[in-house]
């Protein structure tokens, strides 16, 4: 489909009422980026809008609203410094493109920025190459492109669940694994490398469906299953038992709210892995585990992000 770009030039200090003005005229999405390094005085917003004739209404309401907060921020007298201030010019611009252009393109333009990351046995590339093996030990390579699903392997909450689950998947034989919240696929990708006999992903987001399902086949794996839905989807796939591993690359506040779900999911001795927590709501979805009959086992944090742990009893 068809998607439309209004950009605006402006100082930085209105970036946020314009984002506001842009979303209430039904923006899709809002990118402010960093002031420009040659005019500190100027920065860009991008709104992103579905419909043509939407665009050209917020454009013009864009730069009316927002000329007039800036006239009005702008001080009557000059600075007690004697050097004038002057207001960067608002200027504001359309223009459309395909979403699978806009996908392509920044697919490809990220996917030139990432270096090769280690994690445990792993080593997830973005374009299949990477460094030489560290020590002589060759790694599990994992290849996984940039796309519009979360998860390449780069963010600390990726990193803190493959550690969990091949610290886990190590000592088991023949795992069943469910990854909730799949993303890319790289967790569900990375258990069957480890060992699992048999995995099954779900993700609400189609986006993400398709990504993983790609990169299942990107990287030469079967048996992972890929569905679209939530727990509800992963335990239809699995009927009639659960999952020796569940691992859930959530939110914190999804978490919690699918603590029950996902602690049903799991079998007797299995495990539980929940990442995506922001490190000062750690206790709370340890609280929430806890309430489901789980045993906290283990947690950690690291780069504002935390992981943790829950098993059930044999």
């Amino acid at each position: 489909m068809a998607w439309y770009r209004v950009t605006l030039r402006l100082p930085p200090e209105a970036a946020d009422w314009a984002g506001w003005v842009a979303g209430q005229c039904g923006a899709c999405g809002v990118e402010v980026q960093d002031p420009d390094p040659g005019d500190s005085r100027a920065t860009t917003l991008v709104a992103y809008f579905s419909s043509g004739v939407q665009a050209r209404r917020a454009a013009r309401r864009l730069h009316e609203e927002v000329s007039a907060w800036v006239e009005a921020a702008v001080p009557a007298a000059p600075p007690p410094d004697g050097s004038a201030r002057r207001a960067s010019p608002i200027q504001v611009g359309i223009a459309s493109f395909s979403d699978r252009a806009w996908r392509l393109g920044w697919q490809q333009a990220w996917a030139r920025t990432l270096a090769p990351v280690r994690v445990g046995s792993f080593e997830v590339v973005a374009r299949g190459r990477g460094g030489p093996p560290s020590a002589g030990i060759r790694p599990i390579r994992l290849i996984i492109p940039p796309s519009m699903a979360f998860g390449t392997g780069h963010h600390p909450t990726t990193q803190q669940a493959l550690w969990a689950l091949e610290t886990e998947l190590a000592g088991r034989a023949a795992a069943v694994v469910a990854d909730v919240g799949t993303g890319t696929g790289v967790l569900a990708i990375a258990a069957r490398r480890l060992g699992a006999s048999r995995v099954v992903a779900v993700d609400t987001d189609p986006l993400a469906v398709a990504a993983a399902r790609e990169n299942a086949r990107r990287n030469g794996v079967t048996r992972v299953v890929v569905r679209r839905g939530s727990v509800d989807a992963a335990r239809r796939a699995l009927a009639p038992r659960g999952a020796d591993v569940v691992v859930a690359n959530l939110l914190a506040e999804w978490l919690v709210r699918l603590a029950g779900p996902l602690a049903a999911l799991v079998e007797p001795g299995g495990l539980l892995i929940g990442a995506g927590i922001v490190a000062g709501r750690l206790e709370e979805v340890a609280e929430a585990i806890e309430r489901q009959g789980l045993g906290v086992e283990a947690w950690g944090s690291w780069g504002g992000w935390a992981w943790i742990t829950g098993r059930r009893a044999s």
